[in-house]
């Protein structure tokens, strides 16, 4: 039983559910369970906190992970997403 969990979700911009039903379909995909996951959105600040607090980088970044599992379950993971990045992305792909 798969239970994702958001924080600080652009409700405006995004829907849960569809981010939850991409990050089942990912986790099928690669035949990986998952026990519990968390999706958080925060900002550039935040980020680089989170950077250079995990992975002693001093630069910033889009996107991090984190899994705590093995090969085939994911038993806590996590994702931070910089919150900027879905408005820029999405204007980028339709002038495409």
């Amino acid at each position: 039983m798969e239970k994702v969990r958001f924080y600080n979700l652009p409700t405006k911009t995004l829907s849960a559910k569809a981010i939850k039903d991409w990050v089942v379909k990912l986790a099928n995909h690669y035949e990986v369970q998952i026990d519990n996951f968390a999706v958080n959105f925060i900002n550039k600040e935040q980020m680089l906190e989170m950077n250079q607090k995990h992975l002693n980088h001093d630069t910033h970044t889009d996107i991090l992970t984190f899994d705590y599992g093995n090969h085939h379950v994911i038993k806590c993971g996590a994702i931070c997403i910089r919150v900027h990045v879905f408005p820029k992305r999405g204007r980028k792909r339709s002038n495409n």
